[in-house]
């Protein structure tokens, strides 16, 4: 559809990053040198302490910060002396811990091991910001949990990008004119409100199918399919007159077409996006101002 899906490369980087933080646990049970063991910790730890694209930290079983991290203090803007030891529920707006959000992710890390979140977050000015956040419940050697790792990554920039792509296609849906995007194997991508009455199509019904199932094309005399859609793919464009008709209702309607090629409209699939005017709402508006140009001569005329 029109929106833009996130978040799952940053779900999966943040399994990632747990995975490295349980795989310094286990180093303590393989049969390593002591030398071995302290050198592999060292460097864990500095990757922990060095990451800036992530907040990492540790929760002791209650949620307090036990560690902080250069990514924690570039995403939330706290220093390591400012937060340690305070609860992370201070990340969560008032609303969120009224309805004791943070509460309720720990209590779902504990129980599954593990407890995923994405929302908007509290920075220590105030500002918010897109957060996906991974939970994890680390075990002592009696597999008592005894604390918590939490990985955080800000999508903030992903977010507002599909907040604008949402708010566009909220105003392309109320546009009066038809606007349809099609894979190059014109199977339907997605379409508005507008091209849903002036072909009496349902959006729900025909996304993902091909558009041959439910409409035909007749262009105008002399214009043949294959030579208007070659060179739409030639020069990226192409404007005429189309007749299209319903094959399930039989309704047909004269539409003024103009057709743009677009890159990775579905998937790694290119494909295009046409706007239809109806051409009798467009005689009407001409017939409208002919007949207006007539009125003010006359009162012209009459002056």
């Amino acid at each position: 559809g029109w929106p833009v899906e996130i978040g799952v490369t940053a779900m999966v980087t943040s399994i990632t990053i747990t995975f490295i933080i349980v795989l310094a646990f286990l180093a303590r049970a393989m049969n390593v040198s002591d030398e071995a063991r302290l050198r592999s910790e060292e460097l864990y730890q500095k990757m922990v302490r060095e990451v800036q694209d992530y907040s990492i930290l540790l929760l002791d079983i209650n949620g307090s910060i036990a560690n902080w991290n250069a990514g924690a203090e570039k995403i939330k803007g706290y220093t390591a002396d400012e937060i340690v030891g305070k609860n992370f529920k201070v990340f969560y707006s008032k609303t969120d811990q009224d309805n004791r959000v943070p509460e309720k992710l720990l209590q779902e890390a504990l129980q599954n091991g593990r407890a995923a979140d994405e929302g908007w977050r509290v920075k220590k000015d105030g500002s918010l910001f897109w957060a996906n956040t991974a939970l994890t419940a680390l075990h002592d050697e009696s597999n008592n949990v005894i604390g918590f790792s939490k990985v955080t990554h800000d999508l903030t920039e992903k977010r507002n990008a599909e907040i604008e792509l949402e708010q566009q296609a909220a105003l392309i849906r109320m546009v009066p004119d038809g606007i349809v995007t099609s894979s190059k194997s014109r199977k339907f991508v997605d379409l508005n409100e507008g091209a849903e009455k002036l072909f009496g199509l349902k959006r729900e019904e025909v996304i993902g199918k091909n558009i041959d199932e439910y409409i035909t094309l007749s262009f105008a005399p002399g214009i043949d399919f294959k030579d208007a859609f070659s060179e739409l793919w030639k020069n990226g464009f192409w404007r005429g007159e189309i007749e299209i008709r319903n094959k399930k209702t039989g309704k047909t309607v004269n539409v003024l077409t103009s057709i743009k090629t677009l890159q990775n409209i579905s998937g790694s699939e290119p494909g295009y996006v046409a706007i239809y005017t109806d051409l009798s709402l467009l005689r009407i508006n001409d017939e409208l101002k002919r007949a207006n140009n007539y009125l003010e001569q006359l009162a012209f005329i009459s002056a």
